[in-house]
This record gives C-alpha cells, structure tokens and sequence, in this order.
C-alpha cells in the first residue's frame, strides 16, 4: 500500500470572458447596491445642413434600466484530520467559477432580482450558418445602435465554429463565457460592464462530525445597455 501527501493542484480561472473583457464600472459608482441608468446610446443624430436653420428637436434620454448584484458561494466541507487547506480551496475554487457565475447571471437575470435585464430576453434569429449569423446580427446591431460600441458574447460553441471570423476583428468586443449555456448562439449588445468584490471567508468546525468548513463569497454584477440586443443561431460553420 502506498501513502502519498496531499497534492494541490491550483484551480485556473476562466480567459476571455466577462471578467476578462468586461468593463469596469465608472470610477466612484457604487455597483455594489446595484445600478439604475438610461441608455445612452440608440439614438440618431440630427443631420442638417449647416447653413441651413432648423428646429432641433429633442429626444428623451432613454429608457431606465436596472441591475442588481447577486451572491457567487462556494462552500467545501473536510474532515479536521485531513492535511487540506480548505481555506485556499474554497477560495480558488470561487475565483475558478466566478466567470460562470458572472456569464449565468447575465444570460438568465439573477438570483437576487430575475427581472434584471438579461440576454434571453430577446429570441434568437435561426441563421443557416456562423458567418451569416455573426454578419448579419452585428448588422442589425451598427444600425440599431447609430455607431456607440458593441459587445459580441458567444458561447463556447459559437465561438469555435466563429474562430476564423473572430481572431482578427478589432472593432468589436468578443466575450465568451461557459455561463452562455450549450449551443452554438450570440448576442450583440451595447457596451458591457462587471463588477466583482473581494471575497470574503467564513468558517467554522463541526465537533460532533469533527469536520471543518469554509465558505468563499463574493457579489457580482455584470450590466449592459440593452437598448441594443440581438441574437441568432446556427448549426454549423459551413466551411
């Protein structure tokens, strides 16, 4: 029989997702209690002739949005005699997960508030293959959104059927996330922003079932201008 010391094995977090490629909040805002704003974008320019008066005629500042942050927990439970930082597994596990988290929060609305504006709000557009459907969302989305920035997310399948087409695109935002959920689908938004606090420890000790517990936490919040929201499907890359 062979006896072997605890191996660690450190968890990695997730690359190119939200918390990679989001932005971060305006400096001094408070996203902890959540955000209320207007949408900023979605709005056409007047085009006149310069020489030429005429009435300028204003427009509303734009629909009101609101999000609110939800708790990301990742538990873990050991017995007292096991040789296991439970302390640091419970923390890279929540910085390993905390991508899904983000990118589950944004698809589907959060724990805290489900009527948080989400990307499954809008229906997607079945297209026939990856490169339509990336052309043709992002068309609607330049037009819908008079030229403010945009946002691509893609699930892990979209984007690797959309690799080609991706890898040298400069002018968009790409996120993929693992929170996206399974299939190849996208969805072009306005510019979106993340927020994610420190984490914070909890622990405790069982006497009677002489086990251990710590508990990582943290609030996130992942925000978009939905005034412009689109997506599509699409069965393969048609290459």
């Amino acid at each position: 029989m062979t006896m072997s010391n605890p191996t660690w094995i450190p968890q990695q977090p997730w690359k190119g997702g939200l918390v990679d490629r989001g932005l971060s909040f305006p400096a001094g805002l408070e996203w902890r209690t959540g955000v209320r704003f207007n949408s900023t974008g979605c709005v056409a320019p007047l085009l006149q002739d310069a020489c030429v008066p005429a009435d300028k005629v204003p427009t509303g500042i734009g629909d009101e949005h609101e999000f609110l942050p939800t708790n990301a927990i990742q538990p873990v439970e050991c017995s007292t005699i096991n040789n296991i930082d439970l302390e640091r597994l419970a923390r890279e596990r929540l910085d390993a997960t905390t991508e899904w988290a983000l990118g589950q929060s944004l698809l589907l609305g959060t724990a805290t508030d489900p009527d948080n504006p989400a990307l499954s709000d809008v229906a997607p557009v079945a297209y026939g293959c990856a490169a339509e459907a990336l052309s043709k969302t992002l068309a609607l989305a330049a037009q819908a959104s008079f030229g403010t920035a945009l946002t691509v997310h893609l699930t892990v399948e979209a984007a690797v059927l959309l690799y080609d087409q991706i890898a040298n695109m400069d002018w968009v935002t790409f996120i993929v996330s693992p929170g996206y959920g399974t299939g190849a689908q996208i969805w072009v938004t306005g510019p979106t922003y993340v927020g994610v606090d420190e984490e914070i420890m909890l622990s405790g000790v069982l006497q009677v079932q002489n086990t251990q517990q710590f508990i990582a936490e943290r609030l996130i919040l992942a925000a978009f201008d939905p005034c412009v929201l689109v997506s599509g499907t699409f069965p393969n890359d048609c290459s």
